[in-house]
């Protein structure tokens, strides 16, 4: 989260419109498909970096676990998230009894509310987290997309009708046999690239 005062030279103003810029070129999710589009990312190359390696984490949630996460990997993956805050040279950086992991960025306005952004790392039960692949597709041409590990798996503007505006636009998949990660992973790294652009 972001409050004040602080010694940067930014504004929550600005760094709401740096935050908007990273929401509005994150796309969307398509869960059935294991797909994210991406708009404006390689004026951001270390957002994409960041998303893929987090994409290659399994942090799949476990409906048999009592656990708080609910899986070691997840636990794993929350300490990463840490040391990369801590690396970033966040204030405050906190990680729960219960793994929430919470950071500061001081702003520099006095007397204004502190605004937070949120995401989460569980990935659903649902197909599998284990062994994923990302896929990139640099300047989609509008075609229908396979995917190398189902064969029977395909992806066009008849199933999907938003996929026929993405053209040119950088498109992000898994291969097949599992899910991308993309909710919450992008969410994640777009928060600690904003983040890391703030601070440098």
């Amino acid at each position: 989260y972001i409050t004040s005062p602080g010694k940067y030279k930014w504004n929550l103003k600005t760094i709401a419109n740096i935050i908007y810029f990273f929401i509005i070129n994150k796309g969307f999710y398509l869960s059935v498909n294991f797909a994210i589009f991406f708009g404006g990312l390689m004026k951001y190359p270390e957002l994409l970096e960041r998303f893929i390696s987090y994409c290659k984490i399994n942090t799949q949630s476990s409906f048999e676990s009592n656990t708080y996460p609910s899986t070691e990997s997840q636990k794993s993956f929350m300490l990463k998230l840490k040391d990369e805050l801590i690396q970033l040279g966040l204030s405050e950086v906190k990680l729960s009894r219960m793994y929430y992991l919470t950071a500061r960025i001081d702003g520099n306005i006095k007397n204004t509310k502190p605004i937070a952004l949120i995401a989460h790392i569980d990935t659903s039960p649902e197909e599998s987290g284990a062994n994923i692949v990302p896929r990139i597709i640099y300047d989609y041409d509008g075609s229908e997309i396979h995917f190398p590990d189902d064969k029977d798996l395909i992806l066009n503007d008849k199933i999907l009708p938003e996929l026929s505006t993405k053209k040119g636009k950088t498109l992000i998949t898994a291969s097949g046999k599992t899910l991308l990660g993309a909710d919450d992973k992008a969410g994640v790294a777009e928060i600690i690239t904003a983040a890391s652009y703030i601070k440098n």
